[in-house]
């Protein structure tokens, strides 16, 4: 449950999966396949003829395909970037800044009267469940690190082609330096600590 982060339809195929096979695959047996393969593995199992969980679509990523296709483009683009940070320490203001890159207008603050195109992203993709709040919040009490569930990550991932998801790791990369730099040059640390846990989790 714990690998699966406690998604209820993956944990509900994995359970279908090891009931179906308990004679043939162990816990442990399945449990490395899923580290192995994740995902893929998972969908794979769930798929074969008679597996079937009672919401009648077992595959995970068609499950979650209708929500995806949804997206916008801006929502989208936020979502694989999310993917490439650690999955429990997703920071909102990273994330903001390299989509910015992109689409300049989610770095610009709403002009007083007009809703704010970067909070609209983010608020839709929390409402979607596809980003979860932390306790992570700014002095507002507004999310500053948020999760996003690994497979979600892995199905976002999968979306790219090559070329795509090299040009977004070589995107975060850079920020991350930049970053890096900026937080060695300051002097207001009650500001900036908070990046410290996300920094910590992107080096493990």
């Amino acid at each position: 449950m714990r690998r699966l982060g406690n998604f209820t339809l993956a944990v509900e195929a994995a359970a279908v999966y090891l009931g179906q096979y308990g004679g043939e695959v162990s816990c442990a047996a399945f449990l490395a396949r899923l580290e192995r393969e994740g995902l893929v593995g998972l969908d794979q199992a769930v798929g074969q003829g008679e597996v079937r969980v009672r919401h009648g679509e077992g595959c995970l990523s068609a499950t979650l395909a209708p929500t995806l296709e949804r997206l916008g483009e801006e929502e989208r683009l936020v979502l694989r970037l999310a993917a490439l940070l650690p999955s429990d320490q997703v920071a909102l203001p990273w994330l903001r800044g390299l989509a910015a890159r992109t689409f300049p207008e989610l770095g610009r603050d709403a002009e007083p009267g007009y809703p704010d195109p970067w909070n609209r992203v983010v608020r839709r993709l929390l409402s979607l469940r596809l980003l979860q709040v932390t306790p992570g919040v700014d002095g507002a009490g507004q999310p500053r690190v948020v999760r996003i569930h690994r497979l979600v990550q892995e199905l976002m991932l999968r979306d790219c082609d090559g070329t795509e998801r090299e040009a977004l790791q070589r995107a975060v990369d850079k920020w991350m330096e930049q970053r890096a730099a900026a937080l060695a040059e300051t002097t207001r640390w009650e500001e900036v600590r908070w990046e410290l846990e996300p920094f910590t989790a992107m080096a493990v």
